[in-house]
Protein backbone atom coordinates (compact mmCIF):
# COMPACT_ATOMS: atom_id res chain seq x y z
CA UNK A 1 0.00 0.00 0.00
CA UNK A 2 2.81 2.42 0.84
CA UNK A 3 4.62 1.56 -2.39
CA UNK A 4 1.51 2.32 -4.40
CA UNK A 5 0.96 5.73 -2.79
CA UNK A 6 4.60 6.69 -3.24
CA UNK A 7 4.55 5.72 -6.91
CA UNK A 8 1.34 7.74 -7.35
CA UNK A 9 2.93 10.80 -5.78
CA UNK A 10 6.04 10.31 -7.93
CA UNK A 11 3.94 10.21 -11.09
CA UNK A 12 2.15 13.40 -10.07
CA UNK A 13 5.42 15.19 -9.46
CA UNK A 14 6.73 14.04 -12.84
CA UNK A 15 3.62 15.34 -14.55
CA UNK A 16 4.03 18.70 -12.91
CA UNK A 17 7.71 18.83 -13.85
CA UNK A 18 6.86 18.36 -17.52
CA UNK A 19 4.56 21.40 -17.50
CA UNK A 20 6.12 24.42 -19.20
CA UNK A 21 6.14 27.32 -16.78
CA UNK A 22 6.43 30.83 -18.22
CA UNK A 23 9.71 32.48 -17.45
CA UNK A 24 7.93 35.43 -15.85
CA UNK A 25 5.91 33.34 -13.40
CA UNK A 26 7.17 33.66 -9.78
CA UNK A 27 8.55 30.63 -8.01
CA UNK A 28 5.73 30.52 -5.48
CA UNK A 29 3.28 29.95 -8.33
CA UNK A 30 5.16 26.78 -9.28
CA UNK A 31 5.00 25.51 -5.72
CA UNK A 32 1.29 26.22 -5.62
CA UNK A 33 0.93 24.26 -8.87
CA UNK A 34 2.56 21.18 -7.32
CA UNK A 35 0.50 21.43 -4.18
CA UNK A 36 -2.65 21.83 -6.20
CA UNK A 37 -2.05 18.54 -8.00
CA UNK A 38 -1.49 16.48 -4.90
CA UNK A 39 -5.08 16.52 -3.58
CA UNK A 40 -6.16 14.72 -6.75
CA UNK A 41 -4.68 11.52 -5.34
CA UNK A 42 -6.22 12.17 -1.94
CA UNK A 43 -9.65 11.92 -3.58
CA UNK A 44 -9.03 8.14 -3.78
CA UNK A 45 -7.88 7.84 -0.19
CA UNK A 46 -4.18 8.36 -0.91
CA UNK A 47 -4.09 5.61 -3.54
CA UNK A 48 -3.03 5.92 -7.11
CA UNK A 49 -6.28 6.31 -9.14
CA UNK A 50 -4.86 4.06 -11.90
CA UNK A 51 -5.23 0.43 -10.78
CA UNK A 52 -2.17 -1.50 -11.96
CA UNK A 53 -1.83 -5.31 -11.61
CA UNK A 54 0.22 -6.27 -8.56
CA UNK A 55 1.84 -9.33 -10.21
CA UNK A 56 3.70 -7.47 -12.96
CA UNK A 57 7.17 -8.86 -13.45
CA UNK A 58 10.35 -6.77 -13.09
CA UNK A 59 11.26 -7.48 -16.71
CA UNK A 60 7.97 -6.03 -17.98
CA UNK A 61 8.47 -2.97 -15.84
CA UNK A 62 12.02 -2.49 -17.18
CA UNK A 63 10.78 -2.79 -20.76
CA UNK A 64 8.05 -0.24 -20.08
CA UNK A 65 10.53 2.13 -18.46
CA UNK A 66 12.98 1.85 -21.34
CA UNK A 67 10.25 2.45 -23.93
CA UNK A 68 9.05 5.47 -21.99
CA UNK A 69 12.58 6.90 -21.85
CA UNK A 70 13.03 6.27 -25.57
CA UNK A 71 9.76 8.04 -26.32
CA UNK A 72 10.72 10.90 -24.02
CA UNK A 73 14.10 11.29 -25.73
CA UNK A 74 12.37 11.43 -29.11
CA UNK A 75 10.09 14.15 -27.86
CA UNK A 76 13.06 16.14 -26.63
CA UNK A 77 14.79 15.77 -29.99
CA UNK A 78 11.62 16.93 -31.77
CA UNK A 79 11.26 19.87 -29.43
CA UNK A 80 14.85 20.91 -30.09
CA UNK A 81 14.43 20.61 -33.85
CA UNK A 82 11.02 22.26 -34.14
CA UNK A 83 10.72 24.35 -31.00
CA UNK A 84 13.79 26.41 -31.69
CA UNK A 85 12.19 27.64 -34.89
CA UNK A 86 8.65 28.34 -33.70
CA UNK A 87 8.78 28.69 -29.91
CA UNK A 88 10.93 31.80 -29.83
CA UNK A 89 8.78 33.83 -32.30
CA UNK A 90 5.62 32.67 -30.52
CA UNK A 91 7.00 33.68 -27.14
CA UNK A 92 8.03 37.07 -28.52
CA UNK A 93 4.58 37.64 -30.04
CA UNK A 94 2.87 36.62 -26.80
CA UNK A 95 5.15 38.92 -24.84
CA UNK A 96 4.33 41.86 -27.15
CA UNK A 97 0.61 41.12 -26.90
CA UNK A 98 0.84 40.90 -23.11
CA UNK A 99 2.67 44.23 -22.95
CA UNK A 100 0.09 45.87 -25.23
CA UNK A 101 -2.79 44.63 -23.10
CA UNK A 102 -1.05 45.76 -19.94
CA UNK A 103 -0.45 49.18 -21.47
CA UNK A 104 -4.09 49.49 -22.52
CA UNK A 105 -5.29 48.47 -19.08
CA UNK A 106 -3.01 50.99 -17.40
CA UNK A 107 -4.17 53.71 -19.76
CA UNK A 108 -7.80 52.85 -19.06
CA UNK A 109 -7.15 52.92 -15.32
CA UNK A 110 -5.47 56.32 -15.54
CA UNK A 111 -8.35 57.65 -17.63
CA UNK A 112 -11.01 56.66 -15.14
CA UNK A 113 -8.94 57.72 -12.15
CA UNK A 114 -8.72 61.15 -13.75
CA UNK A 115 -12.47 61.05 -14.44
CA UNK A 116 -13.24 60.26 -10.79
CA UNK A 117 -10.97 63.07 -9.65
CA UNK A 118 -12.75 65.50 -11.96
CA UNK A 119 -16.11 64.25 -10.79
CA UNK A 120 -15.21 64.92 -7.15
CA UNK A 121 -13.95 68.37 -8.10
CA UNK A 122 -17.33 69.25 -9.58
CA UNK A 123 -19.02 68.06 -6.40
CA UNK A 124 -17.10 70.78 -4.58
CA UNK A 125 -17.94 73.31 -7.31
CA UNK A 126 -14.40 73.33 -8.62
CA UNK A 127 -13.40 73.30 -12.28
CA UNK A 128 -12.41 69.83 -13.50
CA UNK A 129 -8.93 69.31 -14.89
CA UNK A 130 -9.84 69.37 -18.58
CA UNK A 131 -7.48 70.59 -21.29
CA UNK A 132 -7.97 74.23 -22.27
CA UNK A 133 -5.52 74.18 -25.19
CA UNK A 134 -6.43 71.02 -27.13
CA UNK A 135 -10.09 70.56 -28.02
CA UNK A 136 -9.63 66.90 -29.01
CA UNK A 137 -7.98 66.09 -25.71
CA UNK A 138 -10.69 67.99 -23.89
CA UNK A 139 -13.35 65.85 -25.55
CA UNK A 140 -11.48 62.64 -24.71
CA UNK A 141 -11.22 63.71 -21.07
CA UNK A 142 -14.88 64.74 -20.92
CA UNK A 143 -16.41 61.52 -22.25
CA UNK A 144 -15.45 59.24 -19.30
CA UNK A 145 -16.43 62.04 -16.92
CA UNK A 146 -19.87 62.22 -18.54
CA UNK A 147 -20.26 58.45 -18.20
CA UNK A 148 -19.47 58.60 -14.48
CA UNK A 149 -21.76 61.59 -14.01
CA UNK A 150 -24.55 59.61 -15.62
CA UNK A 151 -23.95 56.73 -13.20
CA UNK A 152 -23.95 59.02 -10.17
CA UNK A 153 -26.87 61.14 -11.41
CA UNK A 154 -24.82 64.34 -11.52
CA UNK A 155 -24.97 65.31 -15.21
CA UNK A 156 -26.46 68.69 -14.39
CA UNK A 157 -23.45 69.59 -12.26
CA UNK A 158 -20.84 68.22 -14.64
CA UNK A 159 -22.57 69.63 -17.72
CA UNK A 160 -22.39 73.19 -16.42
CA UNK A 161 -18.61 72.96 -15.99
CA UNK A 162 -18.03 71.27 -19.35
CA UNK A 163 -20.07 73.85 -21.24
CA UNK A 164 -17.90 76.61 -19.79
CA UNK A 165 -14.72 74.76 -20.74
CA UNK A 166 -15.89 74.10 -24.31
CA UNK A 167 -17.03 77.70 -24.73
CA UNK A 168 -13.45 78.87 -24.13
CA UNK A 169 -12.44 77.38 -27.49
CA UNK A 170 -14.83 79.71 -29.33
CA UNK A 171 -14.47 79.13 -33.10
CA UNK A 172 -12.25 76.07 -32.55
CA UNK A 173 -15.11 74.27 -30.85
CA UNK A 174 -17.35 74.42 -33.91
CA UNK A 175 -14.51 73.45 -36.23
CA UNK A 176 -14.01 70.35 -34.07
CA UNK A 177 -17.73 69.58 -34.18
CA UNK A 178 -17.60 69.64 -38.00
CA UNK A 179 -14.95 66.91 -38.00
CA UNK A 180 -16.97 64.38 -35.96
CA UNK A 181 -20.53 65.61 -35.28
CA UNK A 182 -21.95 62.25 -34.06
CA UNK A 183 -19.48 62.16 -31.19
CA UNK A 184 -20.25 65.73 -30.20
CA UNK A 185 -23.98 65.15 -30.53
CA UNK A 186 -23.84 62.34 -27.98
CA UNK A 187 -21.87 64.45 -25.49
CA UNK A 188 -24.07 67.51 -26.03
CA UNK A 189 -27.19 65.44 -25.44
CA UNK A 190 -25.85 64.17 -22.11
CA UNK A 191 -24.66 67.53 -20.79
CA UNK A 192 -27.67 69.33 -22.34
CA UNK A 193 -25.69 71.83 -24.36
CA UNK A 194 -28.04 73.46 -26.85
CA UNK A 195 -25.43 75.25 -29.04
CA UNK A 196 -23.25 72.15 -29.48
CA UNK A 197 -26.27 69.90 -30.04
CA UNK A 198 -27.69 72.19 -32.74
CA UNK A 199 -24.32 72.51 -34.51
CA UNK A 200 -23.79 68.75 -34.63
CA UNK A 201 -27.38 68.07 -35.69
CA UNK A 202 -27.14 70.46 -38.66
CA UNK A 203 -24.13 68.53 -39.98
CA UNK A 204 -25.76 65.14 -39.55
CA UNK A 205 -29.09 66.07 -41.12
CA UNK A 206 -27.51 67.89 -44.06
CA UNK A 207 -25.42 64.84 -44.92
CA UNK A 208 -28.00 62.15 -44.17
CA UNK A 209 -28.20 59.26 -45.12
CA UNK A 210 -24.51 59.50 -46.03
CA UNK A 211 -22.30 58.91 -42.96
CA UNK A 212 -18.65 59.93 -43.55
CA UNK A 213 -17.85 60.41 -39.88
CA UNK A 214 -15.35 58.54 -37.70
CA UNK A 215 -17.96 57.77 -35.05
CA UNK A 216 -20.32 55.06 -36.24
CA UNK A 217 -24.05 55.50 -36.59
CA UNK A 218 -24.72 52.59 -34.22
CA UNK A 219 -23.03 54.42 -31.37
CA UNK A 220 -25.87 56.95 -31.12
CA UNK A 221 -28.98 56.38 -29.05
CA UNK A 222 -32.25 55.56 -30.78
CA UNK A 223 -33.87 58.87 -29.83
CA UNK A 224 -31.02 60.83 -31.41
CA UNK A 225 -31.25 58.83 -34.64
CA UNK A 226 -34.99 59.47 -34.69
CA UNK A 227 -34.40 63.22 -34.51
CA UNK A 228 -31.86 63.07 -37.34
CA UNK A 229 -34.14 61.01 -39.60
CA UNK A 230 -37.14 63.22 -38.94
CA UNK A 231 -35.18 66.37 -39.77
CA UNK A 232 -33.72 64.72 -42.87
CA UNK A 233 -37.21 63.91 -44.17
CA UNK A 234 -38.28 67.53 -43.72
CA UNK A 235 -35.19 68.69 -45.58
CA UNK A 236 -35.84 66.25 -48.43
CA UNK A 237 -39.39 67.59 -48.81
CA UNK A 238 -38.10 71.16 -48.98
CA UNK A 239 -35.48 70.19 -51.54
CA UNK A 240 -38.09 68.46 -53.71
CA UNK A 241 -40.32 71.52 -53.61
CA UNK A 242 -37.47 73.80 -54.66
CA UNK A 243 -36.46 71.48 -57.50
CA UNK A 244 -40.00 71.56 -58.87
CA UNK A 245 -40.03 75.35 -58.82
CA UNK A 246 -36.72 75.48 -60.66
CA UNK A 247 -37.72 73.05 -63.39
CA UNK A 248 -41.14 74.56 -64.12
CA UNK A 249 -39.82 78.09 -64.33
CA UNK A 250 -40.17 79.72 -67.75
CA UNK A 251 -40.41 83.12 -69.43
CA UNK A 252 -43.33 85.20 -70.67
CA UNK A 253 -43.66 87.46 -73.66
CA UNK A 254 -43.47 91.10 -72.72
CA UNK A 255 -46.18 91.98 -75.20
CA UNK A 256 -49.13 89.78 -74.25
CA UNK A 257 -47.88 87.96 -71.15
CA UNK A 258 -48.09 84.52 -72.78
CA UNK A 259 -45.46 81.89 -72.20
CA UNK A 260 -42.66 81.75 -74.73
CA UNK A 261 -42.90 78.93 -77.26
CA UNK A 262 -40.80 77.44 -80.01
CA UNK A 263 -43.47 78.26 -82.57
CA UNK A 264 -43.48 81.89 -81.49
CA UNK A 265 -42.25 84.50 -83.87
CA UNK A 266 -38.96 86.37 -83.47
CA UNK A 267 -37.64 86.70 -79.96
CA UNK A 268 -40.20 84.30 -78.49
CA UNK A 269 -38.56 81.30 -80.16
CA UNK A 270 -35.10 82.41 -79.05
CA UNK A 271 -36.33 82.93 -75.47
CA UNK A 272 -37.92 79.47 -75.50
CA UNK A 273 -34.56 77.99 -76.55
CA UNK A 274 -32.87 79.83 -73.71
CA UNK A 275 -35.32 78.27 -71.26
CA UNK A 276 -34.62 74.79 -72.62
CA UNK A 277 -30.85 75.17 -72.35
CA UNK A 278 -31.19 76.44 -68.79
CA UNK A 279 -33.52 73.59 -67.82
CA UNK A 280 -31.19 71.07 -69.39
CA UNK A 281 -28.29 72.41 -67.32
CA UNK A 282 -30.40 72.21 -64.16
CA UNK A 283 -31.68 68.71 -64.90
CA UNK A 284 -28.19 67.34 -65.46
CA UNK A 285 -26.79 68.77 -62.24
CA UNK A 286 -29.81 67.87 -60.10
CA UNK A 287 -29.73 64.33 -61.46
CA UNK A 288 -26.06 64.04 -60.53
CA UNK A 289 -27.00 64.86 -56.94
CA UNK A 290 -29.20 61.78 -56.74
CA UNK A 291 -26.11 59.59 -57.03
CA UNK A 292 -24.11 61.28 -54.27
CA UNK A 293 -26.35 60.65 -51.22
CA UNK A 294 -26.82 64.39 -50.59
CA UNK A 295 -23.13 64.85 -49.81
CA UNK A 296 -22.76 67.47 -52.58
CA UNK A 297 -26.23 69.04 -52.48
CA UNK A 298 -24.97 72.31 -51.12
CA UNK A 299 -22.58 72.88 -54.02
CA UNK A 300 -25.18 73.24 -56.77
CA UNK A 301 -27.71 75.13 -54.67
CA UNK A 302 -25.09 77.61 -53.49
CA UNK A 303 -24.17 78.29 -57.12
CA UNK A 304 -27.81 78.97 -57.87
CA UNK A 305 -27.96 81.23 -54.83
CA UNK A 306 -25.05 83.33 -56.09
CA UNK A 307 -26.53 83.80 -59.58
CA UNK A 308 -24.82 85.97 -62.18
CA UNK A 309 -21.76 84.43 -63.81
CA UNK A 310 -21.24 81.90 -60.99
CA UNK A 311 -22.71 79.20 -63.24
CA UNK A 312 -23.74 78.79 -66.88
CA UNK A 313 -22.06 82.01 -68.08
CA UNK A 314 -23.60 83.94 -70.93
CA UNK A 315 -20.82 82.98 -73.35
CA UNK A 316 -21.61 79.27 -72.84
CA UNK A 317 -25.23 79.92 -73.69
CA UNK A 318 -24.25 81.71 -76.91
CA UNK A 319 -21.97 78.82 -77.84
CA UNK A 320 -24.84 76.36 -77.47
CA UNK A 321 -27.12 78.58 -79.56
CA UNK A 322 -24.54 78.72 -82.32
CA UNK A 323 -24.62 74.93 -82.51
CA UNK A 324 -28.23 75.22 -83.70
CA UNK A 325 -27.71 78.31 -85.88
CA UNK A 326 -29.16 80.73 -83.34
CA UNK A 327 -25.96 82.44 -82.33
CA UNK A 328 -27.14 85.91 -83.31
CA UNK A 329 -29.28 86.11 -80.17
CA UNK A 330 -27.77 88.92 -78.13
CA UNK A 331 -30.31 89.50 -75.39
CA UNK A 332 -28.99 88.28 -72.04
CA UNK A 333 -32.02 89.55 -70.15
CA UNK A 334 -33.79 86.19 -70.54
CA UNK A 335 -30.92 84.23 -68.97
CA UNK A 336 -30.61 86.75 -66.17
CA UNK A 337 -34.33 86.55 -65.45
CA UNK A 338 -34.10 82.75 -65.09
CA UNK A 339 -31.12 83.06 -62.74
CA UNK A 340 -32.83 85.72 -60.64
CA UNK A 341 -35.82 83.45 -60.14
CA UNK A 342 -33.56 80.54 -59.19
CA UNK A 343 -31.70 82.71 -56.69
CA UNK A 344 -34.94 83.47 -54.87
CA UNK A 345 -36.17 79.88 -55.09
CA UNK A 346 -33.12 78.41 -53.31
CA UNK A 347 -32.63 81.12 -50.68
CA UNK A 348 -34.04 78.89 -47.95
CA UNK A 349 -31.80 75.97 -48.94
CA UNK A 350 -28.58 77.96 -49.11
CA UNK A 351 -29.04 79.52 -45.70
CA UNK A 352 -26.16 78.62 -43.40
CA UNK A 353 -27.21 77.95 -39.81
CA UNK A 354 -23.78 76.77 -38.68
CA UNK A 355 -21.52 78.86 -36.47
CA UNK A 356 -18.74 78.45 -39.05
CA UNK A 357 -18.53 79.31 -42.74
CA UNK A 358 -19.47 76.13 -44.58
CA UNK A 359 -17.62 76.91 -47.80
CA UNK A 360 -14.37 77.82 -46.05
CA UNK A 361 -14.37 74.38 -44.39
CA UNK A 362 -15.13 72.66 -47.68
CA UNK A 363 -18.58 71.52 -46.55
CA UNK A 364 -20.58 70.53 -49.64
CA UNK A 365 -23.85 69.41 -48.06
CA UNK A 366 -26.72 71.66 -47.03
CA UNK A 367 -26.47 73.46 -43.69
CA UNK A 368 -29.88 75.13 -43.64
CA UNK A 369 -31.55 72.92 -41.02
CA UNK A 370 -33.48 74.85 -38.42
CA UNK A 371 -33.01 73.61 -34.84
CA UNK A 372 -35.13 74.95 -32.02
CA UNK A 373 -35.61 74.02 -28.39
CA UNK A 374 -38.35 71.53 -29.20
CA UNK A 375 -35.76 69.42 -31.01
CA UNK A 376 -33.64 68.97 -27.89
CA UNK A 377 -34.18 65.48 -26.41
CA UNK A 378 -34.04 66.81 -22.84
CA UNK A 379 -36.89 69.20 -23.65
CA UNK A 380 -39.04 66.25 -24.65
CA UNK A 381 -38.08 64.46 -21.43
CA UNK A 382 -39.24 67.48 -19.44
CA UNK A 383 -42.54 67.59 -21.39
CA UNK A 384 -43.34 63.98 -22.34
CA UNK A 385 -46.89 64.90 -23.34
CA UNK A 386 -45.75 67.12 -26.21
Amino acid sequence: MEESSESGLLMLVQKVDTVEVPSQMPAHNVRLGVAATIPQSSLTGGRNPVHEPTDVSHEARDNETSSFKSHESNLKVDSRSNGTQSAEPNEAAERILFEQRSSEQKQLQRMYCSAYRNLFLTFYNKTPKISSVDINQALSQSEPLVKLANVYDSLSIVGTHLEKIFAQYRHGLYVAVAKDPPRWLAVASDIRSGPIFAEALIHLVGCYPFWPWITSKDSLKANLLHIIEKKAIDLAHLRTQVNCELLVNTLKNSEDGSYVALAGAGESGESWMCVQIYRDWLAQHLNDLRETNNIHDGTIYRLLGKGGEAYLPYKDLIAKLKEIDMGDWEHDDDLQALKDFAKQAVRQLVKNNLMVDAESLGIQYLTCVEVDMDDYPWAKEANPGQ
